[in-house]
Protein backbone atom coordinates (compact mmCIF):
# COMPACT_ATOMS: atom_id res chain seq x y z
CA UNK A 1 0.00 0.00 0.00
CA UNK A 2 1.55 3.24 -1.23
CA UNK A 3 0.40 6.59 0.59
CA UNK A 4 -0.08 9.55 -1.47
CA UNK A 5 -1.43 12.73 0.48
CA UNK A 6 -3.56 13.65 3.65
CA UNK A 7 -5.65 17.14 3.39
CA UNK A 8 -8.41 18.70 5.82
CA UNK A 9 -10.38 18.92 2.77
CA UNK A 10 -9.80 18.26 -0.79
CA UNK A 11 -7.62 15.69 -2.18
CA UNK A 12 -4.87 18.28 -3.86
CA UNK A 13 -1.67 15.90 -4.53
CA UNK A 14 1.59 17.72 -4.90
CA UNK A 15 3.14 18.28 -8.26
CA UNK A 16 5.18 15.23 -8.14
CA UNK A 17 2.00 13.00 -7.70
CA UNK A 18 -0.20 14.74 -9.77
CA UNK A 19 -0.45 11.73 -11.96
CA UNK A 20 -0.98 9.16 -9.74
CA UNK A 21 -4.71 10.20 -8.39
CA UNK A 22 -7.33 12.64 -8.61
CA UNK A 23 -10.46 13.49 -5.95
CA UNK A 24 -12.54 15.81 -4.08
CA UNK A 25 -14.16 16.24 -0.67
CA UNK A 26 -17.56 17.11 -1.16
CA UNK A 27 -18.36 17.32 2.40
CA UNK A 28 -15.90 17.13 5.67
CA UNK A 29 -18.25 18.21 8.41
CA UNK A 30 -20.83 15.03 8.90
CA UNK A 31 -22.87 13.62 9.47
CA UNK A 32 -22.01 12.09 6.03
CA UNK A 33 -18.48 12.77 4.86
CA UNK A 34 -18.39 11.79 1.42
CA UNK A 35 -16.61 12.48 -1.50
CA UNK A 36 -14.52 10.59 -4.60
CA UNK A 37 -11.39 9.48 -5.78
CA UNK A 38 -10.16 7.87 -8.36
CA UNK A 39 -6.54 6.83 -9.34
CA UNK A 40 -5.38 7.52 -12.54
CA UNK A 41 -3.11 5.06 -13.97
CA UNK A 42 -5.36 1.87 -12.50
CA UNK A 43 -8.74 0.55 -13.00
CA UNK A 44 -8.35 -0.50 -8.80
CA UNK A 45 -10.86 1.39 -6.64
CA UNK A 46 -8.18 3.58 -4.22
CA UNK A 47 -8.76 3.49 -0.58
CA UNK A 48 -9.34 6.20 1.25
CA UNK A 49 -8.84 6.76 5.16
CA UNK A 50 -11.15 9.26 6.82
CA UNK A 51 -10.20 10.78 10.20
CA UNK A 52 -13.23 12.13 12.13
CA UNK A 53 -12.69 14.38 15.61
CA UNK A 54 -9.69 11.11 15.91
CA UNK A 55 -11.43 8.06 14.88
CA UNK A 56 -10.52 6.42 11.86
CA UNK A 57 -12.31 4.75 9.16
CA UNK A 58 -11.16 2.86 6.15
CA UNK A 59 -12.95 2.65 2.81
CA UNK A 60 -13.08 1.59 -0.80
CA UNK A 61 -13.94 4.75 -3.01
CA UNK A 62 -16.54 2.19 -5.41
CA UNK A 63 -19.63 4.03 -4.80
CA UNK A 64 -21.51 4.42 -8.20
CA UNK A 65 -21.43 8.68 -8.70
CA UNK A 66 -23.83 9.65 -11.89
CA UNK A 67 -22.52 12.98 -11.53
CA UNK A 68 -18.57 12.18 -12.34
CA UNK A 69 -19.89 9.46 -15.32
CA UNK A 70 -21.89 11.99 -17.05
CA UNK A 71 -19.62 14.62 -16.78
CA UNK A 72 -16.57 11.71 -17.95
CA UNK A 73 -14.14 12.75 -14.80
CA UNK A 74 -14.39 8.23 -13.97
CA UNK A 75 -15.65 6.18 -17.10
CA UNK A 76 -18.26 3.65 -14.81
CA UNK A 77 -18.74 6.63 -12.29
CA UNK A 78 -18.15 3.75 -9.08
CA UNK A 79 -14.99 5.96 -7.45
CA UNK A 80 -17.19 7.49 -4.67
CA UNK A 81 -17.23 7.44 -0.92
CA UNK A 82 -19.83 7.96 1.92
CA UNK A 83 -19.14 7.68 5.60
CA UNK A 84 -22.60 7.98 7.45
CA UNK A 85 -21.38 9.05 11.59
CA UNK A 86 -24.64 10.18 12.41
CA UNK A 87 -23.46 13.40 13.73
CA UNK A 88 -21.40 16.67 13.14
CA UNK A 89 -17.96 16.89 13.05
CA UNK A 90 -15.96 18.66 15.96
CA UNK A 91 -13.10 19.96 13.52
CA UNK A 92 -13.48 19.16 9.28
CA UNK A 93 -12.31 15.03 8.26
CA UNK A 94 -8.97 14.42 7.44
CA UNK A 95 -8.98 12.20 4.13
CA UNK A 96 -6.47 9.89 3.39
CA UNK A 97 -6.31 8.44 -0.02
CA UNK A 98 -4.16 4.73 -0.63
CA UNK A 99 -3.14 3.05 -3.75
CA UNK A 100 -4.76 -0.39 -3.81
CA UNK A 101 -2.37 -3.13 -4.02
CA UNK A 102 -4.61 -6.16 -4.50
CA UNK A 103 -7.50 -6.97 -2.59
CA UNK A 104 -8.65 -4.54 -0.32
CA UNK A 105 -8.25 -7.43 2.77
CA UNK A 106 -4.65 -7.41 2.68
CA UNK A 107 -4.23 -3.56 2.76
CA UNK A 108 -4.89 -3.26 6.04
CA UNK A 109 -2.37 -4.78 8.89
CA UNK A 110 -3.69 -7.65 11.18
CA UNK A 111 -2.40 -7.65 14.13
CA UNK A 112 -3.80 -10.83 15.05
CA UNK A 113 -3.07 -14.22 12.90
CA UNK A 114 -5.23 -16.82 14.68
CA UNK A 115 -8.74 -17.04 14.17
CA UNK A 116 -11.13 -15.82 15.92
CA UNK A 117 -13.20 -17.16 18.90
CA UNK A 118 -16.60 -15.32 20.12
CA UNK A 119 -18.00 -16.13 22.83
CA UNK A 120 -21.76 -15.13 22.53
CA UNK A 121 -23.38 -14.42 25.75
CA UNK A 122 -27.80 -14.14 25.05
CA UNK A 123 -28.88 -11.12 23.77
CA UNK A 124 -25.91 -8.90 23.74
CA UNK A 125 -25.82 -8.28 20.12
CA UNK A 126 -23.75 -11.46 19.66
CA UNK A 127 -26.23 -12.20 16.52
CA UNK A 128 -24.89 -8.84 14.75
CA UNK A 129 -21.33 -9.29 15.74
CA UNK A 130 -21.40 -12.74 13.99
CA UNK A 131 -23.17 -11.49 10.52
CA UNK A 132 -20.28 -8.77 10.76
CA UNK A 133 -17.72 -11.65 10.57
CA UNK A 134 -19.07 -13.99 8.51
CA UNK A 135 -20.07 -11.78 6.36
CA UNK A 136 -15.64 -10.86 5.83
CA UNK A 137 -14.54 -14.11 6.16
CA UNK A 138 -17.37 -16.21 4.34
CA UNK A 139 -19.66 -19.06 5.49
CA UNK A 140 -17.08 -21.47 4.24
CA UNK A 141 -14.31 -20.24 6.81
CA UNK A 142 -17.30 -19.13 9.72
CA UNK A 143 -19.13 -21.15 11.83
CA UNK A 144 -21.56 -19.83 14.46
CA UNK A 145 -23.71 -21.78 17.09
CA UNK A 146 -20.59 -23.92 17.71
CA UNK A 147 -22.65 -25.46 20.39
CA UNK A 148 -24.52 -27.89 18.08
CA UNK A 149 -21.33 -28.75 16.29
CA UNK A 150 -20.43 -32.57 17.01
CA UNK A 151 -17.17 -32.33 15.79
CA UNK A 152 -15.08 -30.25 16.56
CA UNK A 153 -12.36 -31.10 13.65
CA UNK A 154 -14.54 -29.74 10.95
CA UNK A 155 -14.12 -25.95 11.90
CA UNK A 156 -10.05 -26.52 12.18
CA UNK A 157 -9.82 -24.42 9.12
CA UNK A 158 -12.15 -21.83 9.88
CA UNK A 159 -11.22 -17.97 10.50
CA UNK A 160 -14.18 -16.94 12.74
CA UNK A 161 -16.20 -19.05 15.22
CA UNK A 162 -18.58 -18.11 17.74
CA UNK A 163 -21.25 -20.15 19.91
CA UNK A 164 -23.47 -20.08 23.15
CA UNK A 165 -20.85 -21.61 24.91
CA UNK A 166 -18.81 -20.90 28.19
CA UNK A 167 -15.10 -21.20 29.06
CA UNK A 168 -14.98 -24.60 30.27
CA UNK A 169 -16.84 -26.12 27.27
CA UNK A 170 -14.75 -24.30 25.03
CA UNK A 171 -11.81 -25.59 27.07
CA UNK A 172 -12.71 -28.83 26.41
CA UNK A 173 -12.78 -28.61 22.63
CA UNK A 174 -10.22 -26.16 21.96
CA UNK A 175 -7.17 -25.06 22.90
CA UNK A 176 -7.00 -21.88 24.45
CA UNK A 177 -4.00 -20.11 23.40
CA UNK A 178 -4.49 -21.04 19.40
CA UNK A 179 -7.72 -18.55 19.57
CA UNK A 180 -7.89 -14.25 19.67
CA UNK A 181 -10.91 -14.46 22.74
CA UNK A 182 -13.27 -12.28 22.41
CA UNK A 183 -17.03 -11.61 23.74
CA UNK A 184 -19.66 -9.08 24.46
CA UNK A 185 -21.57 -7.86 27.73
CA UNK A 186 -24.53 -5.74 28.15
CA UNK A 187 -25.24 -4.07 30.82
CA UNK A 188 -27.54 -6.65 33.24
CA UNK A 189 -30.84 -5.17 33.52
CA UNK A 190 -30.81 -4.88 30.28
CA UNK A 191 -29.82 -8.11 29.09
CA UNK A 192 -32.27 -9.83 31.43
CA UNK A 193 -35.48 -8.05 30.91
CA UNK A 194 -34.44 -8.76 27.16
CA UNK A 195 -34.08 -12.31 27.96
CA UNK A 196 -37.20 -12.68 29.50
CA UNK A 197 -39.07 -11.08 26.37
CA UNK A 198 -37.36 -13.32 23.81
CA UNK A 199 -38.19 -16.65 25.54
CA UNK A 200 -41.38 -15.04 26.83
CA UNK A 201 -42.40 -14.66 23.01
CA UNK A 202 -41.12 -18.39 21.77
CA UNK A 203 -44.89 -19.17 23.09
CA UNK A 204 -46.88 -16.73 21.12
CA UNK A 205 -48.98 -18.50 18.23
CA UNK A 206 -46.89 -16.63 15.61
CA UNK A 207 -43.95 -18.75 16.60
CA UNK A 208 -45.38 -22.18 16.93
CA UNK A 209 -43.03 -23.77 14.77
CA UNK A 210 -39.72 -22.14 16.05
CA UNK A 211 -40.44 -23.05 19.39
CA UNK A 212 -40.74 -26.99 18.94
CA UNK A 213 -37.10 -26.64 17.86
CA UNK A 214 -36.29 -25.59 21.31
CA UNK A 215 -35.47 -27.90 24.38
CA UNK A 216 -38.70 -29.12 26.30
CA UNK A 217 -37.55 -26.42 29.29
CA UNK A 218 -37.32 -23.60 27.36
CA UNK A 219 -40.92 -24.53 25.83
CA UNK A 220 -42.09 -25.13 29.90
CA UNK A 221 -40.60 -21.80 31.04
CA UNK A 222 -41.54 -20.00 27.94
CA UNK A 223 -45.03 -21.19 28.34
CA UNK A 224 -44.90 -19.98 32.50
CA UNK A 225 -44.15 -16.39 31.28
CA UNK A 226 -47.05 -16.51 29.51
CA UNK A 227 -48.54 -16.03 32.70
CA UNK A 228 -46.32 -13.75 34.55
CA UNK A 229 -47.30 -9.56 34.80
CA UNK A 230 -44.00 -8.31 33.78
CA UNK A 231 -44.86 -5.38 34.80
CA UNK A 232 -45.84 -6.19 38.78
CA UNK A 233 -43.16 -6.30 40.82
CA UNK A 234 -44.75 -8.64 43.16
CA UNK A 235 -45.45 -10.88 40.37
CA UNK A 236 -41.60 -10.63 38.96
CA UNK A 237 -40.73 -11.35 43.17
CA UNK A 238 -42.87 -14.55 42.94
CA UNK A 239 -41.43 -15.62 39.61
CA UNK A 240 -37.61 -15.46 40.96
CA UNK A 241 -38.46 -16.88 44.33
CA UNK A 242 -40.06 -20.09 42.25
CA UNK A 243 -37.31 -20.47 39.72
CA UNK A 244 -37.22 -24.59 39.50
CA UNK A 245 -33.24 -25.63 39.15
CA UNK A 246 -32.98 -26.43 35.33
CA UNK A 247 -34.49 -22.95 34.54
CA UNK A 248 -32.41 -21.13 36.60
CA UNK A 249 -29.14 -21.19 34.02
CA UNK A 250 -31.19 -19.16 31.69
CA UNK A 251 -31.73 -16.34 34.00
CA UNK A 252 -29.67 -16.51 37.08
CA UNK A 253 -26.76 -14.12 36.41
CA UNK A 254 -26.64 -15.74 32.77
CA UNK A 255 -23.87 -13.72 31.82
CA UNK A 256 -21.22 -14.75 34.57
CA UNK A 257 -22.32 -18.61 34.02
CA UNK A 258 -20.86 -18.11 30.35
CA UNK A 259 -17.12 -17.75 32.82
CA UNK A 260 -17.68 -19.89 35.13
CA UNK A 261 -20.70 -22.40 35.45
CA UNK A 262 -21.78 -24.23 38.80
CA UNK A 263 -24.46 -26.93 38.93
CA UNK A 264 -27.73 -25.91 37.48
CA UNK A 265 -29.80 -25.90 40.41
CA UNK A 266 -27.58 -23.80 42.73
CA UNK A 267 -28.03 -19.94 42.79
CA UNK A 268 -24.77 -18.25 41.81
CA UNK A 269 -22.63 -16.99 44.78
CA UNK A 270 -19.53 -15.17 45.53
CA UNK A 271 -16.42 -18.40 45.02
CA UNK A 272 -18.21 -18.76 41.28
CA UNK A 273 -18.00 -15.21 40.89
CA UNK A 274 -14.60 -14.57 41.47
CA UNK A 275 -13.62 -17.50 38.82
CA UNK A 276 -15.75 -16.10 36.65
CA UNK A 277 -14.06 -12.41 36.73
CA UNK A 278 -10.74 -14.73 36.67
CA UNK A 279 -11.61 -15.79 33.36
CA UNK A 280 -13.00 -12.92 32.27
CA UNK A 281 -9.84 -11.27 32.46
CA UNK A 282 -8.08 -13.91 30.65
CA UNK A 283 -10.13 -13.10 27.27
CA UNK A 284 -7.91 -11.05 24.53
CA UNK A 285 -11.31 -8.45 24.25
CA UNK A 286 -14.29 -7.74 26.18
CA UNK A 287 -16.80 -5.04 24.29
CA UNK A 288 -19.96 -4.01 25.63
CA UNK A 289 -23.09 -3.95 23.73
CA UNK A 290 -23.69 0.02 25.40
CA UNK A 291 -20.49 0.75 22.80
CA UNK A 292 -20.83 -2.12 20.10
CA UNK A 293 -19.99 0.16 16.70
CA UNK A 294 -16.26 0.71 19.01
CA UNK A 295 -16.14 -2.75 19.65
CA UNK A 296 -16.88 -3.46 15.98
CA UNK A 297 -13.82 -1.49 15.07
CA UNK A 298 -11.42 -2.12 17.45
CA UNK A 299 -12.26 -6.55 16.18
CA UNK A 300 -12.16 -5.43 12.59
CA UNK A 301 -8.80 -3.47 12.98
CA UNK A 302 -7.62 -6.52 15.14
CA UNK A 303 -8.65 -8.74 12.55
CA UNK A 304 -6.97 -6.58 9.80
CA UNK A 305 -10.65 -6.19 8.02
CA UNK A 306 -10.77 -3.53 5.65
CA UNK A 307 -15.12 -2.77 4.78
CA UNK A 308 -16.68 0.55 4.51
CA UNK A 309 -19.44 0.32 8.08
CA UNK A 310 -21.85 2.86 7.47
CA UNK A 311 -23.80 1.24 10.83
CA UNK A 312 -22.89 -2.32 11.58
CA UNK A 313 -25.54 -4.84 11.10
CA UNK A 314 -28.44 -5.42 13.99
CA UNK A 315 -29.61 -8.90 13.32
CA UNK A 316 -31.68 -10.60 16.12
CA UNK A 317 -33.18 -7.79 17.87
CA UNK A 318 -35.74 -7.53 20.36
CA UNK A 319 -39.23 -6.15 19.39
CA UNK A 320 -41.22 -7.05 22.16
CA UNK A 321 -42.03 -5.34 25.21
CA UNK A 322 -44.37 -7.21 27.98
CA UNK A 323 -44.55 -4.28 30.48
CA UNK A 324 -41.25 -4.64 32.47
CA UNK A 325 -40.38 -0.87 33.06
CA UNK A 326 -36.45 -0.50 33.89
CA UNK A 327 -37.19 2.91 35.37
CA UNK A 328 -39.35 1.36 38.53
CA UNK A 329 -37.01 0.94 41.15
CA UNK A 330 -39.62 -1.85 42.64
CA UNK A 331 -39.43 -3.79 39.40
CA UNK A 332 -35.50 -4.01 39.49
CA UNK A 333 -35.47 -4.72 42.88
CA UNK A 334 -37.59 -7.47 42.13
CA UNK A 335 -34.81 -9.31 40.12
CA UNK A 336 -32.04 -7.84 41.79
CA UNK A 337 -31.20 -11.74 43.15
CA UNK A 338 -30.54 -12.80 39.09
CA UNK A 339 -27.83 -10.00 38.19
CA UNK A 340 -26.41 -9.04 41.25
CA UNK A 341 -23.26 -10.82 40.10
CA UNK A 342 -23.68 -10.11 36.52
CA UNK A 343 -23.89 -6.49 37.58
CA UNK A 344 -20.37 -6.96 39.13
CA UNK A 345 -18.64 -8.42 36.54
CA UNK A 346 -20.04 -5.50 34.04
CA UNK A 347 -18.52 -3.27 35.84
CA UNK A 348 -15.29 -4.73 35.99
CA UNK A 349 -15.72 -5.43 31.75
CA UNK A 350 -16.29 -1.72 31.31
CA UNK A 351 -13.20 -0.93 33.19
CA UNK A 352 -11.63 -3.58 30.72
CA UNK A 353 -13.23 -2.32 27.33
CA UNK A 354 -12.38 1.27 28.12
CA UNK A 355 -8.71 0.46 28.59
CA UNK A 356 -8.76 -1.44 25.80
CA UNK A 357 -10.05 0.31 23.41
CA UNK A 358 -7.80 3.10 24.19
CA UNK A 359 -5.14 0.88 23.96
CA UNK A 360 -5.67 0.76 20.43
CA UNK A 361 -5.91 -2.13 18.02
CA UNK A 362 -2.16 -2.45 17.53
CA UNK A 363 -1.54 -3.05 21.31
CA UNK A 364 -0.30 -6.14 22.41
Amino acid sequence: MKFLNRTASVVQPSPAENALFEGAVDNQWGPVVRGWAKLVNSTSPALVEINADGEKYFIEASEFRDDLQRCGIHPTGECGFSLNLGRRLKVPAQVAVYSMLGHLAASRPAFVNKPIFFMHIAKTAGSSVNEFFIDHFGRERSAMHIESVTDVTTLAQHQFISGHIGVERFERDFEWGKFYTATILREPVQQLVSHLNWVRHLSEPERADFLQGHPRIVREISERLQQVDFSCPEAMSRFVAELRPAERPLFDNCQCRYFFSIPAGQPYNEDAFDQAEANLMRFDFVGLTENFEAAIRFLSAKAGIVKSWERSPKVNVNGYDYGFDRQNRDLVNAVSPLIRFDQALYHRASERSKALLESGPEAL
